[in-house]
């Protein structure tokens, strides 16, 4: 006796032949994979196109950043500004720092009463180091790096490293005085390995003892 699929006029093999995607079927299945990759590799490419972005950013603030490396007015690299979006002038129209600040360099709301701002007109070798001295040991080691930073502007090349090396210790200084160890150690260190180098070059000193300064950089900041 037949089977009942011979009788019907099936095969067996096709009974048992599995199911299979008809080509249609198998090319939507490609189609719907293929959008999913372009859509994980469109958000992978514009993730990468912002930290290109973010990268650029963080560099043109690099360049403008002082001798120290860093802003410790603020952290934020751009000027400062007035209520009306314009850069603080003097009457001869130069930008100038108009906005208050406390002792540790920190700005202050427009109006408010800070320290005595020190004069960004370069002084003399001597005359900025004694400056720079006395502003330390009054805790206002802020302002020592702002009459460093103007010698350093101004002083020949030769020199660079010896000011650009002072600045950055009163920039540690700085940090610690507002609680940012971290930043402070890497500031003391940066400004002690270019002294280091300034005393190797053989450069003037102008009565500094830089083996002494570089000794107490070393050990976490001093005040003479």
């Amino acid at each position: 006796m037949q089977p009942a699929a011979v009788r019907r006029g099936e095969s067996v093999g096709a009974r048992r032949r599995p199911c299979r995607p008809t080509p249609l079927a198998h090319w939507i299945v490609v189609v719907i994979q293929w959008e999913v990759f372009e859509d994980l590799g469109t958000r992978l490419c514009r993730r990468v196109t912002q930290l290109k972005e973010a990268a650029q950013v963080e560099q043109r603030q690099g360049r403008q950043q002082g001798p120290d490396g860093s802003h410790p007015s603020g952290g934020s690299g751009q000027d400062s500004r007035n209520d009306g979006g314009r850069r603080d002038r003097d009457a001869s129209g130069r930008a100038r720092q108009a906005r208050p600040r406390d002792a540790l360099g920190r700005p202050l709301p427009y109006g408010s009463v800070g320290v005595e701002p020190v004069s960004e007109t370069p002084l003399a070798p001597l005359a900025a180091i004694e400056a720079a001295r006395v502003l330390v040991r009054a805790g206002r080691a802020f302002s020592a790096h702002e009459i460093l930073e103007a010698r350093w502007k101004a002083c020949p090349r030769e020199e660079r490293d010896l000011w650009q090396g002072l600045a950055q210790l009163c920039v540690g200084l700085t940090h610690e005085a507002r609680g940012n160890h971290r930043g402070a150690v890497r500031l003391l260190d940066r400004g002690a390995a270019r002294l280091g180098g300034y005393r190797l070059a053989g450069g003037p000193t102008y009565g500094l003892d830089l083996d002494a300064v570089i000794a107490c950089a070393r050990r976490g900041g001093c005040v003479g």
